[in-house]
């Protein structure tokens, strides 16, 4: 099966706009995700439904609002299968991240801190993480220690990671990806993956220009590296990443086996 690229952009309206002159129309193109993610025209349906049919309040008694409450019961029963969560309690809504984290900080800040707790984050973290502690830091006599960037290889400093740990910390607000560097790609990196990734990772991993990716567990059902797809490798990719899969493949299995038991 070949991964239609043209259909896949197809569902999204805005990669049809253009703009210019009326005879030098361009098409528009997005770089930034954080600045507005664009959307499918499904998603965009399923909104239009939503705001037809089931615009009010939520636990309301009558049929709309319960309709509502059961709209977004559903949305968090489908986030929770997607993220493998144990329950959809366990699934947040929100505006965007910045708000979520604020909030989070605000909630953390009524009894899980005290006066002269350490919280810390790094040079490479976004504002929306390390603004909120920051602030948290300001309202509630915390102190906040920054880990130091190497600018020469785009990694922490470990030594000064470790430092800065003390028996004072409270909290280690580290995220799993930054974009402080301005640059996206991980020239020349080795990916290594319990399960063959589908075809959101395999984009991914093509758009951050990885070299290699070894794998273990096979996925028949949506594997992007050979099984139902072929994304790495696809000729109408702009990068190739060179597959390695089936390493250790029984074993990857029932690892995987036994985590989705344990969850659910």
């Amino acid at each position: 099966m070949t991964y239609d690229i043209d259909a896949v952009r197809g569902r999204f309206p805005a990669l049809a706009l253009s703009h210019g002159a009326a005879d030098e129309r361009r098409p528009r193109i997005y770089l930034d995700n954080p600045a507005g993610t664009q959307v499918p025209d499904v998603v965009l349906d399923r909104m239009r439904r939503a705001m037809v049919e089931c615009n009010a309040n939520m636990h309301g008694e009558f049929h709309t609002s319960r309709e509502a409450t059961e709209l977004v019961h559903q949305a968090h029963l489908s986030a929770a299968d997607l993220y493998n969560a144990a329950s959809e309690r366990e699934i947040v809504f929100g505006a965007n991240m910045t708000t979520l984290t604020f909030h989070l900080g605000r909630a953390l800040g009524r009894g899980f801190f005290k006066a002269g707790d350490e919280v810390v984050v790094t040079e490479l973290d976004h504002h929306a993480n390390s603004d909120t502690w920051r602030a948290l830091a300001s309202e509630r006599g915390l102190a906040l220690r920054v880990v130091r960037l190497r600018p020469e290889t785009g990694q922490l400093d470990a030594d000064d990671l470790e430092h800065a740990l003390t028996p004072r910390t409270r909290l280690v607000a580290i995220g799993a990806a930054s974009n402080a560097l301005g640059s996206w790609r991980l020239s020349d990196c080795t990916l290594y993956v319990t399960l063959e990734p589908c075809p959101m990772c395999a984009a991914a991993m093509a758009h951050a220009r990885i070299a290699r990716l070894v794998f273990g567990a096979w996925d028949p059902r949506q594997g992007a590296a050979g099984s139902a797809f072929n994304l790495v490798a696809a000729a109408a990719m702009n990068h190739r990443v060179d597959a390695f899969g089936g390493v250790l493949s029984e074993e990857c299995g029932e690892l995987l086996r036994r985590f989705f038991a344990d969850r659910r």
